[in-house]
């Protein structure tokens, strides 16, 4: 018999072993080889329970797991490691608040035959903002009033919970009734359809454990996107 159809090729057995069963595409396949997994927009999705009505009823986090690759297939792949070389699809995970350009404006040389008002003109300017720390919104910080905020990003948190970060670097954790609501409003359980949707956050009751408990609550301001129909989402091309 002939070797070559009894040897492997030796490329693909060396992608097949590096590339765990639950990624979109081989390892180690994206234009930047530093990349990987971990700093991917896909890497960490959430899975939602419906009842018998359709609604909403529970929200998994799968912290390890391909977005991507859930999105495509309908399963949940096996755990991905975040040192794993990225793929072919990677997409740089989004930052939780945009870095305005031009923070610091260049410094001219110093010139001592200028006016001291001179000096004071050319002094840096910085918006020192980006070097706060992340905030978790707590129901005393709407003692004046609910707050309007836009999405930048969602992440799996603790506790199977969702966390979405906002354009003030300000952050929540989605208890299950908000989960729920966004999901509703916006008509997607898609974490990265959210980014750039504006809501409002206010402080409302919720029944926990049996009792009547204050939390903050979130409703949405955006309009929800138009959805796609089953047929439009099955003419989809696979990017395989």
């Amino acid at each position: 018999m002939m070797s070559y159809l009894t040897s492997p090729d030796p490329e693909f057995d060396r992608r097949a072993r590096r590339t765990p069963k639950g990624m979109m595409y081989w390892a180690g396949t994206c234009s930047d080889p530093a990349a990987t997994c971990g700093g991917c927009r896909h890497y960490g999705y959430m899975s939602v329970i419906r009842n018998a009505s359709g609604n909403a009823i529970r929200t998994i986090a799968h912290a390890t797991g391909c977005g991507l690759y859930h999105k495509y297939t309908g399963r949940h792949g096996a755990e991905v490691k975040r040192t794993t070389p990225a793929c072919k699809y990677f997409e740089p995970r989004p930052e939780p608040a945009e870095q305005s350009e031009h923070l610091v404006q260049p410094v001219e040389p110093a010139d001592c035959g200028r006016s001291e008002a001179s000096s004071a003109d050319r002094r840096t300017e910085m918006d020192l903002s980006q070097y706060a720390t992340s905030q978790f919104i707590k129901v005393e910080d709407l003692a004046d009033g609910p707050q309007r905020k836009t999405i930048t990003n969602v992440e799996p948190g603790k506790f199977d919970k969702p966390v979405v970060t906002f354009a003030d670097r300000t952050r929540l954790t989605l208890n299950g009734t908000n989960v729920n609501t966004i999901i509703n409003a916006f008509g997607s359980t898609e974490s990265d359809e959210l980014i750039g949707k504006d809501v409002e956050l206010y402080v409302g009751t919720i029944r926990y454990q049996g009792d009547d408990k204050e939390s903050v609550l979130i409703r949405a301001l955006s309009r929800p996107a138009p959805t796609k129909t089953l047929q439009a989402e099955l003419d989809d091309e696979i990017p395989f």
